[in-house]
């Protein structure tokens, strides 16, 4: 099936193209970095994408949102600074 050859050639593909690394920092914008984030998960589609997100100490939401979001996803790396 065409699930099939795409679940095959799936990794070959993304393993063709460099990795991109994004890094985001942010200090008590949660709802700009918010929809950052967003924008990065539906707009871009580089197969091998990696965010690197610094929290530099907010004391807003930002923490909370940051961990919910970077939770389980692959290529992603948060730093938390006090």
């Amino acid at each position: 099936t065409w699930q099939h050859r795409f679940e095959q050639m799936a990794p070959a593909v993304k393993a063709a193209f460099p990795r991109l690394s994004v890094v985001v920092v942010t200090h008590n914008n949660a709802d700009l970095t918010a929809r950052c984030l967003e924008s990065l998960d539906t707009a871009c589609e580089w197969p091998n994408l990696e965010v690197v997100v610094a929290d530099n100490g907010s004391s807003d939401e930002s923490r909370g949102l940051l961990t919910h979001w970077a939770h389980g996803r692959s290529l992603t790396t948060l730093q938390l600074n006090a």
